[in-house]
């Protein structure tokens, strides 16, 4: 520019830069160059036109308030616009209406085929997570008594090991079990 610096005012500020032509907002570049965004991702010379949708903000200061945004579509790009409006508007097709609406239906994913191999699985399922759960609870033991009777005084060894040595299948069995069922049935 010339030297001066220009300090716009809060109305300025508050809207933007502003294309003066037609009263549209545009993107400021380098020096009061305008640049359209636009020409990098649409084919040249394809055939636009000037669309106006309405619109309400969701976040921000101005939560709630009306827009109106102008946009210039190709003829492509409107038509998907409107084949998902369309799609999201459209009555039940005939199809849709002779399905039951109980829920019931048998297919790939659902039906008897799958209930049966659920209970044909589930003897497996109990019994390796059973195994798993013993193994790591009975590696986690050993490490809790290791820790008492090796690196803790003598008044742990005479009062929490053998409580542990005590209490270990009951304890073991109780959480492997309720692991197990839970992994098995839920």
């Amino acid at each position: 520019m010339n030297g001066r610096s220009v300090n716009p005012t809060d109305d300025e500020l508050e809207s933007g830069p502003r294309d003066h032509r037609n009263g549209s907002d545009v993107i400021a570049v380098n020096e009061g160059q305008w640049k359209d965004w636009t020409s990098t991702w649409r084919k040249g010379g394809a055939a636009t036109r000037h669309v106006t949708m309405t619109g309400t903000i969701t976040r921000g200061k101005k939560r709630g308030a009306s827009v109106d945004v102008e946009l210039d579509l190709t003829d492509h790009e409107l038509m998907q616009m409107t084949l998902s409006r369309d799609h999201l508007n459209s009555p039940p097709s005939v199809a849709q209406m002779d399905e039951p609406s109980s829920g019931c239906r048998c297919g790939v994913d659902s039906g008897p085929h799958i209930f049966l191999l659920g209970i044909l699985c589930l003897p497996f399922i109990f019994i390796g997570s059973f195994c798993v759960c013993f193994y790591f609870g009975l590696l986690t033991w050993y490490n809790i008594f290791s820790y008492f009777y090796d690196e803790k005084s003598i008044c742990y060894r005479i009062t929490l090991c053998p409580l542990l040595v005590i209490f270990f299948p009951i304890l073991i069995m109780l959480f492997t079990l309720g692991i197990s069922f839970y992994a098995a049935f839920v």
